[in-house]
């Protein structure tokens, strides 16, 4: 049992040599760069007022040809475009405990994600395939 707020070393331990168990770790390159809305970041004032208090804004890349989704990438395909901002994935909303790459994480090789985001003031969802990156 904690004490004080401190997890006992045993514990820890325990759960460091569970990750050894696992047969593989999946890792999902889904080829967009996002920003953690829960975080707030510093973002200017005038952008924080049009965007949600929660969710992932998939921002715009310093590359002007990506615009922050990389091309031939699954976020491509999927529709996504810089300035979305996804809200959930599958029925799960992102929020301070529910992040993006976590819930994707979650996800087995080749599944499908049912993104929803938020373009300018129209919802929309979008499928998103999830593929193990190399």
């Amino acid at each position: 049992e904690a004490q004080g707020g401190a997890v006992p070393i045993v514990t820890i331990a325990a759960h460091v040599a569970s990750l050894g168990q696992a047969d593989t770790l999946s890792r999902f390159d889904i080829g967009l760069h996002t920003i953690d809305l829960s975080l707030n970041l510093g973002l200017p004032a005038a952008l924080r007022k049009r965007l949600p208090e929660h969710g992932a804004l998939v921002a715009n890349s310093s590359d002007k040809k990506t615009l922050g989704v990389r091309l031939k990438s699954a976020a491509n395909t999927s529709g996504l475009r810089a300035g979305d901002v996804i809200t959930k994935v599958d029925s799960t909303a992102l929020d301070a405990t529910h992040h993006l790459a976590m819930l994707l994480q979650a996800k087995k090789p080749d599944a499908t994600a049912v993104l929803t985001v938020l373009r300018g003031s129209e919802t929309r969802t979008l499928p998103l395939t999830l593929t193990v990156g190399q």
